[in-house]
């Protein structure tokens, strides 16, 4: 496999509407607007955080996201609310 034809594949993963940003480190960031299939991935990083995490992020300690919360989260209505996902 030619670097051309390893560069076509790579792009071709990329999620639609993604903004990719490169990171002073060289790494790249990938920014896209939020999905439905994103809630399992983002309950899924929410047990990797700490206590402490939580309460920064949250305000008040918390300890799983309710499916209510993640089914918000992810069904965004255009023109009221915003997310993105960053991998």
């Amino acid at each position: 496999m030619n670097a051309f034809s390893r560069t076509f594949q790579r792009a071709s993963r990329r999620p639609e509407r993604t903004e990719v940003l490169r990171l002073p480190d060289g790494r790249e960031l990938w920014l896209r607007p939020v999905h439905p299939a994103d809630a399992a991935p983002i309950a899924g990083a929410f047990e990797l955080l700490g206590d402490d995490e939580v309460r920064r992020r949250y305000l008040h300690p918390v300890k799983a996201l309710g499916l209510d919360y993640l089914t918000q989260l992810v069904n965004i209505v255009p023109g009221e609310s915003f997310a993105v996902v960053a991998a």
